[in-house]
Parts: C-alpha cells; structure tokens; sequence
C-alpha cells in the first residue's frame, strides 16, 4: 500500500459572478458525476495496452502499472496515480472557493494542477492546494495560475513535530484502568494534533494553514497534562 497525501483543492471565484466562474470547476464536477478522477479525465493518459490487463479465474479485475506508464503519470501528474476519494466540501456562498479533498499516492499532484491551471476554462484563475502526507513526512502550499507554479512552501515535518509517546502499560485495552485511561487520553491528544496539522483557514491573500507547525507543537505540548502521567 502507498503512503497517502491527502489534497485540498481551491478554486478561487473572488468578485466573480457565478455566470463568469471559471469552466473548469464545471469540468471537474462533471468528472466527479461519472465517478472518474478529475486529474486522469483532464489530462488521460494513454489506453491500457491488451497486456497490461489483470485476468483472475477468467475474470477482468484491473490493470497493471507498467514502468513506461509509471513514468508517464509521474512525469504528467506528478503521481502513481490520480486523484482518489475525491469529493466536493464547499463552495460559494460559504466561500470564495470551490473546495475539493482528494487523495494522491506518495505525492502531491503538482504537475497535473500546474497543467490544469494552464487551461483554457482555467485562464487567470487562482488555484491553490493544500497537501498533507500521512506519516507525516511533509506539509505543502502550492498556488498555481496560467500553467505556472506561483508559490510553493513545502515543510519537514520530521524535523519539527514531536509525536506524544504513547504510554506504557500491559492494561491499555481493559476499561477502567489507569492504562486504559492514559492510552484514551493520549489518543485524543494524537487526534487534536493530527486536525491541527491540517487545519486550514481562507484569507484575503488566499487559503492558508491555520497553524505553523512550531503552533501546531506549541498547542500539543500545551495539553501534555492531559495524556501524560504524572
């Protein structure tokens, strides 16, 4: 299995009314209706060869990755492959934005949002993305516009973050425990962190995370009190 990135997707409709958003935001909708990826229905690639099929018992049950489609998707989507449990989480008049979550294996899709972006339904719009990967190794900002890469702010995780240990007991899983107890604790704990890590807020300069990584550790050793044993 991948080590997953888990993507945020903006599309910034600022001051537009919502007969000259841009049609893209349509296209990936679209794409989403006919439960396909956005980023392989923007940008396909080339059919499966008569080889690469997967045959079980008589039965067709997918497709293999050849190394020449490897490269081709991770040279044109920046991915293994393309965008997974997509789904769309807001849109105007909640927001500026039309917002999408989508995962992505092993990386970030940042040569398919750059391509995107570069569209003709795309042209002059603010597109920024968000991106977590799941250890996490890393946290991203990316804003892209007319096929360029505008900004990109990618961070270490590993170097700044300090996971809570987990405590120590034989009688972690019997209610009613102090094991129990302290483990319960430390796992709310983990969470909170984890949804600090990916918190996200909007502002007037674009979306951004809602807390520096030295503010994420910063809040998690603020409630230590709260998992550690004394």
């Amino acid at each position: 299995m991948p080590n997953w990135v888990t993507n945020k997707l903006f599309i910034s409709v600022d001051g537009l009314h919502e007969d000259d958003y841009p049609g893209i935001i349509d296209e990936i909708q679209e794409a989403l209706k006919n439960d396909q990826g956005f980023i392989p229905t923007l940008i396909p690639a080339a059919p499966y060869e008569p080889e690469d099929e997967i045959v079980i018992g008589g039965e067709h049950v997918g497709y293999s990755l050849s190394d020449q489609r490897y490269d081709w998707c991770s040279e044109n989507w920046g991915c293994k492959w393309g965008d997974c449990r997509t789904s769309f989480l807001y849109g105007p008049p909640a927001s500026d934005y039309f917002v999408w979550t989508f995962d992505t294996a092993w990386a970030p899709p940042i040569a398919a949002i750059k391509t995107i972006s570069g569209m003709d339904s795309a042209r002059g719009t603010d597109v920024y993305m968000l991106s977590v990967e799941e250890q996490p190794s890393f946290r991203a900002h990316y804003h892209f516009k007319n096929g360029e890469v505008v900004t990109e702010v990618e961070e270490n995780c590993f170097k700044i973050l300090e996971w809570p240990k987990e405590p120590e007991g034989d009688d972690w899983n019997e209610p009613g425990t102090d094991d129990f107890e302290a483990h319960i604790k430390w796992n709310d704990c983990y969470e909170r962190m984890n949804e600090s890590l990916h918190a996200v807020v909007e502002t007037i300069w674009g979306p951004e995370w809602a807390l520096t990584l030295r503010g994420v550790m910063a809040e998690s050793k603020a409630g230590e009190f709260a998992w550690g044993r004394a």
